[in-house]
């Protein structure tokens, strides 16, 4: 066997691989006092999965920067970006530290929202950590709901390896829920 490395750009050389596998059973998971365990179990008719090729870098046209202004000054801004999975990511919520509690967030999930719904996508992730409480409460008061959680996303990261990333999502209602 010869491993070799090859620019991302030559990643069309790679579409013609079988990305498929028979699922004959799952993995229940289960969390008991933040240590994640599962059970194998037998799924009662296997299936064939298929996985598609992996995407291409986004285009400017599936990102969206909104900015937030007051007296002439930005205050706030939000990047989104189309994920793989047919949810935009929301890269960046900020806020000047000053100017938080005035519904800048809110306001720039709005638009977020309003974005999404616009180019007819499905809707939006956001991760943060449990450690961030502000963030949290104002994605559950904007509709999100708590979908996920990784205690391992920081664990390279010294100062933040206790941190365990939270994944918020919010689903537009012009899409059909069965989608």
């Amino acid at each position: 066997m010869r491993i070799q490395g090859v620019a991302a750009s030559d990643g069309t050389l790679t579409d013609g691989l079988g990305r498929t596998f028979l699922v004959e059973s799952v993995l229940e998971v289960q969390v008991v006092n933040g240590t994640y365990s599962y059970t194998v179990v037998p799924v009662a008719a296997p299936y064939l999965k298929q996985y598609s090729a992996p995407a291409a870098e986004p285009s400017s046209a599936q990102r969206y920067v909104a900015t937030a202004w007051e007296s002439g000054e930005l205050v706030g801004c939000i990047h989104l970006r189309m994920n793989w999975n047919g949810h935009v990511a929301i890269n960046d919520l900020t806020v000047l530290p000053r100017a938080r509690k005035q519904g800048i967030g809110s306001a720039l999930l709005a638009e977020a929202k309003r974005w999404v719904e616009h180019q007819g996508h499905f809707g939006l992730v956001a991760e943060t950590q449990h450690t961030n409480e502000p963030d949290c409460l104002l994605y559950e008061r904007a509709g999100f709901v708590l979908g996920g959680c990784d205690s391992k996303l920081y664990s390279a990261i010294p100062d933040y390896c206790h941190e365990v990333a939270l994944f918020w999502y919010w689903s537009s209602p012009s899409v059909p829920s069965d989608a």
